[in-house]
């Protein structure tokens, strides 16, 4: 039996971003209190967005893209 396992920890962000055109973008998910931040380009975390960050709604922040997951 053979396995793989693959970590793609930025495909989110390449999913709805596609390319890097400077502009600062992010995925969120939701969570039951608050969204919080999973994954950031280079451009939004240079301007201070962080995965983890609670809050999605940063000045600084150009895009947001919602992750929707199947698991509950």
């Amino acid at each position: 039996m053979l396995w793989l396992a693959l970590l793609l920890p930025d495909f989110p962000l390449q999913v709805v971003a596609g390319h890097d055109d400077g502009q600062p973008v992010a995925v969120y998910e939701p969570e039951r209190q608050q969204p919080r931040i999973r994954v950031a380009n280079r451009a939004a975390r240079w301007a201070g967005i962080c995965p983890g960050e609670a809050s999605v709604f940063n000045p600084n922040l150009l895009a947001v893209f919602r992750m929707e997951t199947g698991l509950k």
